[in-house]
This record gives C-alpha cells, sequence and structure tokens, in this order.
C-alpha cells in the first residue's frame, strides 16, 4: 500500500471516528473536545469538520460547536453505523433491564484514543437521590471502575505506557496515584473479571463496572453501575451479582455479532 492509500485511509477512519463522536452527543461539540477526545492535530480535525459541514452532514452553530445535520438527528442516530454506534444498540436493552433491577444509573463507556473514558450510553436511576455522569464528557481512566475495568484487560504496553505517562492526580482523598499500587489494583480486577471504586473519583460516588469484548476477546468498553456510595455499600452483593449477570449476556451478544 503506498503512501497516499494509508492517508486515504486514516482520513477515512478519523472521519467516521468524527462522526460517531458528535452523533453520540446529547449536546454540539467543540473543536478542542474533537481534538482532545479523537487525539488528531487541530487542523485537520478543523478539515474534517469543514468538509462534514460543507456536505451538510453536520452543522456549525453560532458559537462555533458543531452538531449532527438536521436530518440526521431526526433519524435518532439509527443511520449510524460503527463499533459505538452498534454497542449502543445492543447494550441499550439490558442497561435498561439492570436499572430496574438494581435501582442505580447504568452506563456504558469505551476508550478513547487518548486514553480517558467516555460515557456513550446512559440509563438514569429513578431514585431522588442518584449517581450522574455525563455523556460524551471525557474522564480519567486510572481512577475509575470503568477506566480500570477496561485497562485491567487492555494491552499490557499501552496500559504501561498511560501509567507512566499520564497525569495521576488525586481526585479525592480515596484516589490512588502510585504507579505500583494502580498496576495491583489492575491485577486484581484480571482476577476477579470487575473493577470496583469507593470514591476515589467523587466524594459520596461509587462504581462497579465489567469489561465488555468482543468474539476475538478485544475489549469494547465497560459496562458501569454508578451508585451513591450508602446505596452501594448496603447493596454491594446484590449490584455486583447483577452487573456480572448482565455483563456476561451482553458479552455473548457482542460474541454472536462476529
Amino acid at each position: 500500500m503506498s503512501n497516499a492509500d494509508v492517508q486515504s485511509v486514516k482520513s477515512g477512519a478519523r472521519i467516521l471516528d468524527l462522526m460517531e463522536l458528535i452523533a453520540s452527543k446529547d449536546d454540539a461539540v467543540g473543536l478542542a473536545e474533537v481534538v482532545t477526545t479523537l487525539g488528531i492535530p487541530k487542523s485537520s480535525a478543523l478539515m474534517l469538520l469543514r468538509t462534514l459541514v460543507a456536505k451538510h452532514y453536520v452543522e456549525r452553530e453560532a458559537d462555533g460547536r458543531y452538531r449532527l445535520g438536521r436530518a440526521y438527528r431526526a433519524s435518532n442516530n439509527d443511520w449510524v453505523g460503527g463499533r459505538t454506534a452498534i454497542l449502543r444498540r445492543v447494550a441499550r436493552p439490558l442497561m435498561e433491564e439492570l436499572c430496574q433491577v438494581v435501582q442505580e444509573t447504568v452506563v456504558v463507556a469505551i476508550l478513547t484514543p487518548a486514553i480517558e473514558i467516555q460515557i456513550i450510553e446512559k440509563v438514569r436511576s429513578p431514585q431522588p437521590v442518584r449517581y450522574e455522569i455525563e455523556v460524551g464528557v471525557p474522564y480519567p481512566a486510572y481512577c475509575t471502575a470503568i477506566g480500570r475495568a477496561i485497562l485491567g484487560f487492555s494491552d499490557p504496553a499501552l496500559v504501561e505506557h498511560y501509567l507512566r505517562t499520564a497525569s495521576l492526580v488525586k481526585c479525592t482523598d480515596r484516589t490512588a496515584t502510585d504507579i505500583g499500587q494502580l498496576r495491583k489494583i489492575l491485577a486484581r480486577v484480571r482476577e476477579q473479571g470487575y473493577a470496583i471504586n469507593i470514591e476515589e473519583h467523587i466524594q459520596g460516588a461509587s462504581s462497579i463496572a465489567a469489561p465488555l469484548r468482543n468474539a476475538t476477546g478485544e475489549v469494547l468498553g465497560a459496562l458501569n453501575i454508578g451508585c451513591v456510595t450508602a446505596h452501594f455499600s448496603n447493596n454491594e452483593q446484590a449490584i455486583t451479582d447483577a452487573l456480572v449477570a448482565t455483563t456476561a449476556r451482553l458479552n455473548d451478544k457482542l460474541r454472536s455479532l462476529a
């Protein structure tokens, strides 16, 4: 394959990633968010966005942010293909069931090229006091259950590079930031098959997450139950059992798509 062919394939992949990113958002997306989430140069992101606007796939708002064109918004994203869209569609019914069982907020997230967590689907808890997390907003991987569930089953070289280069800051007094400690935490995640996080990212919030994988074992994302810490402490075993069971069902569906 020539250099020109390689660049063409790369541009095609980037524009599909960009469309999936914009489609996953309830609100418009800014240029800076595109650059950070997709890990591409600002000049390339701007060129791709201008191309999508010119072709009427995307609209540029008065404040400079971008959203899907009106016709595509009206379709409820049913036209969107790709891994992220498939994951959302397959996961949503089981997420709704899981939320009904545990009465807590359920989300699915993926790992971005920048090695951050991006929520792509959410079912909100019906309880008046509940865990809240925003769809499409990047979150750190090292201090979240979602991130650890994905990192624990990702390529070891990628994980090691991330641990050595990421800014590991304390979000709360409980946040683990020592690289050796984080390696042990990820080893425990691999051993038990899920990650538990007690107030390491947000004070008063706790989560449990498990990896979502395809037929080859590749990690596609993670399924997460987020709770107010008191709710989690009082119902930890039931919540854990429900997550493990639902993850198994969802992974069966994902493997069947290969």
